[in-house]
């Protein structure tokens, strides 16, 4: 009755919100003068209206939330983690990287699939794995699984079959053996999962005792080696105790064009065919795989950098 009263005497409160103030104000005078308890109709109104926009602000609030929620339940889980071996799981000696390895074994344990890109021949990375038990997903890395092996010499993609195979000029194949035996720097040449040699040493029998590789097998002379079969990696060590800068430049010079030479250490280079590195090697095998830079891909140990600019 006051509120009909006051829009008689001209009072509005839809015209402006100062109006409204000065007639919510009037309104209230008016009842209090009579005493009454309770609030005025455009009180009431604002009050109502306000919890109606808390409520409907908090079943917004809440249908964000069960959005979110959905989202991150349907949110593609990380399908494919790139992981190396050598400074990785483990390091030159041999010893292992607890931490990159644990990374891994809860990788495993969530279902992602394991992608080795390593220096490493196949058959070594195999016994690697075994010999650290990884348990969660029997043997995730075997002979039909797909990697990038010997720095990108040799991939192998679905069903384990391969895809890639570069191969080493048989000049710079020659003149490294040559310079091998009258030098006497150990070299070991890698044809696939084989690993051969002309003569023993210590440093190469540790590739098998510490680094898993398949047994060196000696070959008797220049010719019997390049005749059993092509060479995907060479691996030299220098026996010194002299730094193997001066091992790779003479290398690099005499195989530019050639080949691609790389000092994986302070004591060894690799030579491996001209154009050939593990990054190339896994551009080769994702786009194989169908595995494109929208996949959800991670990686452990070299390649973060990599990925990021994928």
């Amino acid at each position: 009755m006051v509120h009909g009263l006051l829009h008689l005497l001209g009072f509005d409160h839809e015209v402006s919100k100062v109006a409204e103030e000065e007639m919510e104000k009037e309104e209230e005078h008016i009842l209090n003068t009579l005493e009454w308890r309770g609030k005025g109709l455009i009180k009431s109104a604002y009050d109502i209206a306000t919890v109606m926009e808390h409520l409907q602000n908090s079943v917004e609030a809440d249908s964000n939330i069960e959005k979110v929620i959905l989202q991150e339940k349907h949110q593609p889980k990380l399908s494919h983690i790139i992981c190396d071996i050598d400074g990785t799981i483990m390091d030159y000696e041999g010893g292992l990287h607890e931490k990159s390895i644990g990374s891994l074994r809860e990788a495993i344990a969530t279902g992602v699939n394991v992608i080795m890109v390593t220096g490493k021949s196949r058959a070594s990375t195999i016994r690697t794995f075994k010999l650290l038990d990884f348990r969660e997903k029997g043997d995730f890395i075997s002979e039909t699984s797909p990697g990038v092996f010997l720095q990108g010499s040799l991939i192998y993609g679905r069903d384990g079959k391969k895809v890639h195979r570069a191969e080493l000029d048989l000049d710079v194949c020659k003149e490294a053996l040559l310079y091998s035996l009258k030098h006497r720097i150990p070299l070991v040449a890698y044809c696939e999962e084989q690993c051969l040699t002309l003569f023993e040493h210590p440093f190469v029998e540790l590739l098998h005792t510490v680094h898993n590789e398949n047994k060196v097998k000696v070959m008797h002379s220049i010719e019997d080696l390049l005749e059993y079969s092509s060479i995907q990696k060479l691996l030299l060590f220098d026996s010194t105790k002299e730094d193997s800068s001066v091992l790779r430049q003479h290398f690099s010079e005499l195989s530019r064009g050639k080949a691609h030479v790389i000092k994986m250490h302070s004591n060894t280079i690799d030579i491996v065919p001209l154009n050939t590195s593990k990054g190339g090697g896994l551009r080769i095998l994702l786009d194989h795989l169908g595995i494109t830079k929208d996949c959800d891909l991670d990686s452990i140990g070299d390649y973060t950098r990599w990925l990021s600019n994928k």
